[in-house]
């Protein structure tokens, strides 16, 4: 009896021990079921999001097919319910007013083309063509749901597209860029597009400026393209602002749909007047010009300008500006596509010439 009672005491004193332990081991059981179960939840969402995925890229590309539009999809998602639904009201765009249909251009070809300077680089003067608005505004009227999808491109830039209200209707389709707004200088607010905006990382405003540089190079201007804004669309053209890192400013004007190879025309804002209906928002020309006088008195402390005005843009992004002294003389000076000065000239020199001749000053050969 003695050896009995001095097991159970022994016994009952490692008790606690022992249930602690086998309670631990209970817990890691438990945490280990819930782990599990975890994991199969994350597992099925992941393998409903892949799901999404493949359904969202298959249905957006039939959609880009129907709608003739070029593009090898890289990334895609289905609009929600409310986004999509706003795609049913009629979008801004622009709309010329003077120029014909099927000549619905936004910039104007090159009016001078010629060696523009030493580098022999090429001048363009374009400038706006047509009186560009708003269109009238339109009722908007209720139409059935339609499955909209926002599509990253292989090829660059990225589209909102959705389907038809009925199903032999085309399919409708902006793109992305077209919803940007960019970053407005010196205080001027740019207008609001009206559009969803893409959200997909293919389609950001970062990934959009890289993809439209093609655009600046198939136009052939000198830009670092560091903002842009989405303008509207003609009849036959998508129109765009681009602010370059230099403070220079361009509308771009893309044949649209896309397709490679087209010429992609451009017009330096600097050449647009303040009558012209597509402005440049994100450039603050005033101040290019403050800066090339500037600059001009730095060069010429002896000259006191009485006028000045915007001569002409190279290809390769120089800008050149023509400046009346008060004693009468007139001088030329270059800014450079980075806003340096590339150099002045008098308006007696025959270089003049080749970008238009002086207008302020008489004596010109």
């Amino acid at each position: 009896m003695k050896n009995q009672s001095m097991f159970a005491d022994t016994h009952a004193g490692r008790r606690p021990e022992y249930v602690g332990y086998l309670g631990s081991r209970a817990r890691f059981a438990n945490l280990a079921i819930v782990l599990t179960v975890l994991g199969g939840l994350l597992l099925a969402d992941a393998a409903a999001a892949d799901t999404a995925q493949q359904q969202a890229t298959g249905a957006a590309a039939a959609l880009l097919k129907s709608a003739a539009i070029t593009c090898t999809v890289a990334d895609a998602r289905k609009l929600s319910p409310s986004d999509a639904a706003k795609l049913t009201a009629p979008a801004p765009g622009i709309k010329a007013g003077s120029a014909q249909r099927g000549q619905d251009t936004a910039v104007a070809g090159p009016t001078i083309n010629n060696a523009a300077d030493a580098g022999g680089q090429s001048a363009t003067s374009s400038g706006a063509q047509g009186e560009y608005a708003p269109p009238p505004p339109k009722a908007v009227k209720k139409v059935a749901a339609v499955d909209a999808y926002e599509v990253a491109c292989s090829e660059g830039l990225g589209y909102i597209i959705s389907a038809g209200a009925t199903a032999s209707a085309k399919p409708s389709a902006y793109l992305c860029i077209e919803a940007m707004t960019g970053s407005a200088s010196a205080g001027a607010a740019p207008d609001a597009s009206g559009l969803t905006p893409c959200a997909l990382p293919g389609n950001l405003e970062a990934a959009q400026l890289t993809a439209v540089q093609l655009y600046v190079t198939q136009a052939g201007i000198g830009c670092d393209a560091n903002h842009l804004r989405g303008v509207g669309q003609t009849d036959t053209d998508m129109v765009v602002e681009l602010a370059c890192a230099g403070g220079s400013g361009y509308i771009l004007s893309i044949p649209y749909p896309l397709r490679p190879g087209q010429a992609v025309k451009s017009a330096n804002c600097l050449s647009l007047t303040s009558s012209s209906r597509v402005t440049c928002q994100l450039t603050d020309v005033t101040a290019q010009k403050a800066t090339a006088e500037v600059q001009l008195r730095q060069s010429h402390p002896n000259c006191k300008p009485s006028a000045s005005r915007y001569m002409v843009s190279s290809l390769h992004g120089d800008n050149y500006f023509e400046f009346l002294c008060e004693d009468g003389t007139g001088l030329v000076l270059q800014q450079k596509p980075s806003g340096a000065v590339g150099g002045t000239v008098a308006c007696t020199a025959a270089i003049v010439d080749k970008l238009g001749g002086c207008q302020l000053h008489k004596d010109t050969p």
